[in-house]
């Protein structure tokens, strides 16, 4: 993770000038000035790698059993569920014990409160959730009151879960993951859900640009879950089967690795 004591050059927070913040109901955040250079001449030899440093550096997280890696920018330091949005400098004058001309560097930096959590089983990553139903008509002649069958048909309500999961600080996409795995259902466990049970429909990712010219994307999965394999049917007799193609010998949905899709 980027904290400041990772920092590639000297710096020191400076405390004496404090720190501001603020917040209202879209989020917070808070603005942090640093001392960069700290009597060595802090010419843009100090500077520019700082300014990367800030953009974010990479770190290994583990979502849902799943290990990637994510390009993360620099945390505040003390509130690390706030990362570096912005940055302003000026030169802070010349040290006296430096060669004519060499200056440090003062930095100030905006920080802001992020929507994803840096811990727990799916850091950098949220779900956003839309629940809803199908129905299956089934004839009545499968159902009986008392041991009479029912002469109208009869519909069978199926929960289903459509879900928004959306990965932050991604730092590349192969598209031919996303091809590859459209339309298909998990092949194993995935976020906690059986096999069968989730199927991808889509993605969308935006590109944003950190501090640093660092290059992130946001990408958000489109899935939809539902508590029996998307590969069973119900049967006019009212019971489940997974029927399979008489040519290939597949299912209704092909199976595949959705641990690609984080």
């Amino acid at each position: 993770m980027a904290l400041i004591l990772d920092s590639p050059v000297s710096v020191r927070t400076l405390f004496r000038e404090g720190g501001e913040g603020s917040g209202d109901a879209s989020g917070m955040g808070a603005s942090v000035a640093f001392h960069v250079g700290v009597g060595v001449g802090g010419a843009a030899i100090d500077l520019i790698p700082f300014l990367q440093f800030l953009g974010g550096a990479p770190e290994t997280v583990t979502i849902g059993g799943v290990v990637v890696e994510r390009v993360v920018p620099l945390r505040h330091p003390y509130f690390t569920d706030m990362v570096a949005v912005a940055a302003r400098w000026r030169r802070a004058g010349k040290p006296i014990d430096v060669a004519p001309g060499a200056t440090d560097w003062k930095v100030t930096v905006d920080f802001a409160l992020v929507p994803y959590p840096f811990d727990g089983s799916t850091p950098h990553f949220t779900l956003r959730r839309r629940y809803g139903a199908s129905a299956i008509t089934l004839p009545g002649q499968a159902f009986a009151v008392g041991g009479v069958k029912l002469n109208h048909d009869v519909a069978r309500v199926i929960p289903e879960i459509l879900y928004s999961a959306t990965a932050y600080n991604v730092p590349t996409m192969d598209d031919s993951v996303y091809r590859t795995l459209a339309g298909k259902v998990n092949a194993g466990t995935f976020l906690g859900a059986a096999p069968g049970t989730v199927r991808f429909d889509g993605v969308e990712d935006e590109i944003t640009t950190t501090i640093g010219l660092v290059h992130n994307r946001t990408v958000t999965l489109s899935l939809a879950f539902r508590p029996r394999s998307w590969n069973e049917i119900l049967l006019p007799s009212g019971v489940w089967a997974a029927p399979l193609n008489i040519n290939d010998g597949i299912g209704i949905h092909e199976t595949g690795n959705f641990n690609q899709l984080l």
